[in-house]
């Protein structure tokens, strides 16, 4: 293997990689702000493009090389996206992500945490309502369960 074609196959995984993390900014973005703003288009735009370019390199180096000698390197982008996801995302010193808890992010639980409230301040507030049915019979196709 020559070194342009492990620069292909790094590119390739790298470009992945970071098109995953790029995705999962704009998916966040949208629990503050919607789908209707400029950041959250211009990172989508750039993580599909980043997907794009991986896409026709793994089927340029497809052209090339073997599946069975290609796919070791695709299975790495698993390991890799796992370890990056241990790195705290940016400004979680402040929020229950730093204190090794990750909740949904509905926008009120964004909005008390952005006010200074504690993880279980936010929840509490936020927590939902008490199940109606509870306490009530179980219909009778599950009585024999």
């Amino acid at each position: 293997m020559s070194f342009l074609a492990f620069s292909f196959i790094v590119a390739s995984l790298l470009s992945f990689v970071v098109a995953q993390f790029i995705l999962k900014r704009a998916m966040e973005s949208t629990t503050t702000s919607g789908f209707r703003n400029l950041r959250f288009v211009s990172l989508v735009s750039g993580g599909i493009a980043l997907m794009t370019i991986s896409f026709f390199l793994t089927l340029g180096l497809l052209q090339r090389f073997d599946l069975s000698y290609l796919y070791p390197f695709q299975g790495l982008s698993v390991i890799f996206i796992t370890l990056m996801a241990a790195v705290p995302p940016d400004g979680a010193e402040n929020s229950c992500e730093a204190e090794g808890r990750y909740y949904t992010a509905a926008p009120e639980k964004r909005r008390l945490l952005m006010e200074g409230n504690s993880c279980e301040a936010g929840l509490a507030e936020l927590a939902p309502p008490k199940n109606s049915r509870a306490g009530q019979q179980r219909p009778q196709f599950f009585q024999s369960c």
